[in-house]
Parts: structure tokens; C-alpha cells; sequence
């Protein structure tokens, strides 16, 4: 439903409803948030351990890092994520 305010494609939501929900931080794209968390999350090791080699008993980041080698190694990565 965002499309509307890239431009891309009509909305069904009107514009001002887009405008009150992006004043309160909606989230548009969930898979987005969820990856920028991580993300984030994969940093913040990194300044605490310096290196990314995150151990199996960190399951959900560790899981997380598996799924982005996997994509890279397979080219299904979005080429914003390299």
C-alpha cells in the first residue's frame, strides 16, 4: 500500500492516512525492519568481538547470518545487501 507514496502504483490508502501513519513510524515493509534489525544487531557483535563469526548458541543471529551466506553464495541476495 505504500506504493502510493513512491509513486508506482495507486493506493488504496489516501494519502493523508499515509502521512498520519509515517508520523508515527509504521513500519512499510516488515521483511525490511526485520533485516535492518538484524542487521544492526550482527554490528553490535562485531564491536563487542571484531569478527563476525557468530557462535551456534546465538540462534537467532547465527541463523540469521547462515540465511544471508546461503543467499550470497546462490546470488538471490538483493544487490542493496551485498
Amino acid at each position: 500500500q505504500r506504493q502510493r507514496k513512491k509513486g508506482t502504483r495507486k493506493s488504496r490508502i489516501p494519502q493523508d492516512r499515509i502521512d498520519r501513519l509515517d508520523e508515527i513510524g509504521f513500519v512499510w515493509e516488515p521483511r525490511d525492519a526485520t533485516w535492518n534489525e538484524s542487521f544492526e544487531e550482527l554490528k553490535k557483535f562485531r564491536e563487542e568481538n571484531g569478527h563476525c563469526n557468530v557462535p551456534k548458541v546465538t540462534k537467532k543471529l547465527h541463523s540469521w547470518i547462515e540465511k544471508q551466506r546461503n543467499r550470497y553464495r546462490s546470488g538471490k541476495m538483493r544487490s542493496d545487501r551485498k
